[in-house]
């Protein structure tokens, strides 16, 4: 997971976040979390992943990631006042 630069989210406006997830290793990975606490100004409004599920008390969950392969969790955010967010 390699995180970017905030950016700046206006008030009341969706704002999506990608994590891409990427198995640069040459084995299975198995068990995968991923977990990772919202700025407090920002409120969750909706979620997706590509594998795996994902929930806001327990985080991203992926059963396997082969070698090579990647997988997305995309959140949809709106801030609670404007401002430039890191996560």
């Amino acid at each position: 997971v390699t995180p970017q630069t905030g950016s700046t989210c206006p008030t009341n406006t969706d704002f999506v976040w990608r994590v891409v997830l990427t198995n640069a290793g040459t084995m299975s990975a198995t068990s995968i979390q991923v977990a990772d606490a919202l700025p407090a100004e920002l409120v969750p409004v909706s979620a997706s992943v590509t594998s795996g599920t994902f929930t806001l008390s327990g985080g991203w969950l992926i059963p396997s990631l082969s070698a090579g392969a990647s997988t997305t969790l995309t959140l949809t955010t709106k801030a609670t006042r404007p401002g430039s967010y890191t996560n």
